[in-house]
């Protein structure tokens, strides 16, 4: 039955391109919402309610139809058929506002402002140790880092509270939903040593030989002209200032997410190192990530 007068509600498509085709198909009624989408490890689909209580009951909810069984299956249809639309549409804009692949690796589209709550999620503490990485990062007061692609502050706020006061911290990102979201948290906490900077697709925005870290956590990947935005983020840096990549590790089969959102140490050797770097440390204590520290070479 479909949706009537008496019976509205609303079926909203929402591309989540973290993973490629990730949507959500939302149907919402009063206080009932039921989100399908593809989970951003796996890619498969699963459906969520709010705050992560599984709706049992699919597309039903109290007073929605007296069929609620031949209701689900037919909006489950109608969900799946945009999904999939969704997916291809989500590619073809990738294509136009950037190159599709890089030295023969599939560029992975940029995660929607849609899927933030993935960032926050609450088993990414166990597997990303986001204060062990900054404890190997030897993060310290009075230093000026960049959080690129900062997304909603995930690690921008552990940075700021790293470097006090006397610290600044550039939160760069090109959707201005993220820093929308990241403002909030920001706003929050009260930290003061914040910045946010609208970045492009191919510039930083950053002010030039300012930055004594740059800090990129499962972004590099995602850059639609990895070269432009390098080159930006190295004319930001100071002249002994360190360029972090955070990736997921390419070799590793085991670790489950799409291959395009993961590097081998391979790929970000031959990516990196001709754009102005050397590797000075590779880390590999995280369950799933490399951890790539790179210096400035002339």
């Amino acid at each position: 039955m479909l949706p009537n007068r008496d019976n509205r509600h609303e079926l909203r498509l929402q591309r989540l391109p973290f993973v490629g085709s990730r949507n959500i198909a939302e149907m919402r009624k009063g206080t009932c919402e039921t989100r399908w989408r593809l989970n951003p490890l796996l890619g498969v689909a699963r459906a969520v309610r709010p705050w992560g209580e599984l709706c049992r009951r699919g597309w039903t909810h109290p007073g929605a139809s007296r069929h609620p069984s031949q209701r689900g299956n037919f909006l489950r249809a109608i969900a799946g058929a945009l999904i999939f639309a969704g997916s291809l549409q989500g590619q073809s804009e990738a294509q136009a506002v950037g190159q599709s692949e890089y030295k023969g690796r599939k560029i992975a589209q940029v995660m929607g402002a849609a899927g933030a709550d993935w960032l926050t999620r609450e088993d990414r503490e166990k597997f990303e140790q986001p204060e062990k990485v900054l404890d190997a990062l030897k993060i310290q007061p009075g230093m000026t880092v960049a959080d690129v692609g900062a997304g909603n502050g995930y690690f921008t706020l552990r940075l700021s509270r790293r470097v006090g006061e006397t610290g600044r911290v550039f939160a760069v990102d090109i959707q201005p939903a993220m820093l929308d979201l990241l403002k909030k948290s920001r706003d929050r906490a009260g930290l003061k040593n914040i910045e946010l900077i609208l970045g492009t697709e191919t510039d930083v925005n950053l002010p030039p030989a300012a930055v004594d870290l740059a800090l990129l956590v499962d972004v590099y990947h995602e850059f639609q002209q990895p070269e432009r935005m390098i080159s930006a983020v190295r004319a930001a840096l100071k002249p002994e200032g360190v360029l972090v990549l955070v990736e997921y590790r390419g070799e590793d089969p085991s670790v489950p997410i799409k291959p395009e959102h993961k590097m081998t140490v391979g790929q970000v050797l031959r990516e990196i190192e001709p754009m102005g770097f050397r590797l000075r440390k590779k880390l590999d204590f995280l369950p799933w990530q490399h951890i790539f520290i790179f210096e400035k070479v002339n």
